[in-house]
């Protein structure tokens, strides 16, 4: 079973008793921006408003001041964080008689440029009672993906990073830095829960994988120079004389080359599951 360590804050907080203090609750008039003037006023931030992808944001919630926990689950149903524009959504807070479930703390892994808002809704009676978002900046702007290849000074096990909102997909990464070239995997996995069933298993990897990759690739750093469509001739020469500690045992199918950066491609026969496996291998470029 493979172990990936991931990149996801989800602290609990617990406030103490205010012994009836209502400093935290707004008694002015609704404003019709969203926030229910009976409310209690939270308040959605972030660490950072500006990152890389694949580079862990930190968001978190601020009560207003001096709120407890029955007066935020008196005011809220439920608490929601979603990125505009985007689907999938983070449930922060839901309760019912016996139980309660409230996140105050979080990261998020950007796969891909963000210039937008997140933001934050307060659930009551089916109705949007509270609204909160912040600007955010993610950008692509290190050499691979969340790497720059100064930094990589040493071979590394296999780490991860957590896209909340994309659960489905597992992206992760080994490190490698041998006679003083750095270089990098990617793996691309289906979640767990498909993952650990055979069938859906192995038609993520024979249906789905290649072609996910290379399309998420190629968003981020346009057409492959060499395909195994239109290059299959020369296309494994083209390979060997690029990389310089590629492996045998990968078969390469689509080559890309930015200013930074040779990426590739790759498959491996998994015999185990009888089936391609695909991944992408990355070396920086000599000048």
């Amino acid at each position: 079973m493979r172990k990936i360590v991931f990149i996801l804050l989800t602290f609990l907080f617990l406030y103490s008793c205010s012994d009836g203090n209502d400093l935290g609750k707004d008694d002015g008039d609704d404003s019709g921006n969203g926030n229910n003037s009976s409310s209690v006023k939270i308040s959605l931030k972030a660490k950072a408003q500006e990152a890389n992808i694949h580079t862990m944001m930190e968001f978190y919630l601020v009560p207003g001041e001096d709120c407890t926990m029955l007066d935020i689950m008196e005011s809220y149903d439920s608490l929601v964080w979603r990125i505009e524009g985007e689907k999938g959504r983070l449930n922060l807070l839901s309760h019912a008689p016996g139980w309660m479930s409230f996140t105050s703390r979080w990261g998020h892994c950007f796969y891909e440029e963000s210039h937008g808002n997140v933001i934050l809704e307060g659930f009551k009676d089916g109705k949007v009672v509270l609204s909160d978002s912040v600007k955010i900046d993610v950008y692509n702007k290190r050499d691979f993906l969340g790497y720059n290849w100064k930094d990589i000074t040493s071979s590394t096990p296999r780490t991860g990073i957590a896209n909340i909102l994309k659960p489905e997909l597992e992206i992760s990464f080994i490190e490698r830095y041998i006679d003083g070239l750095p270089s990098l995997y990617v793996y691309f996995e289906p979640a767990w829960e498909v993952g650990r069933d055979e069938k859906l298993s192995k038609i993520f990897y024979t249906q789905k994988q290649e072609t996910l990759i290379r399309n998420y690739i190629s968003k981020l750093y346009g057409d492959p120079k060499f395909s195994f469509e239109k290059d299959a001739d020369k296309l494994v020469e083209s390979y060997h004389k690029i990389f310089k500690q590629e492996e045998d045992a990968y078969i390469p199918r689509y080559v890309w080359e930015t200013k930074t950066t040779n990426i590739a491609l790759v498959s491996k026969y998994v015999d185990w599951g009888d089936y391609q496996a695909y991944y992408i291998y990355a070396e920086p470029r000599s000048n």
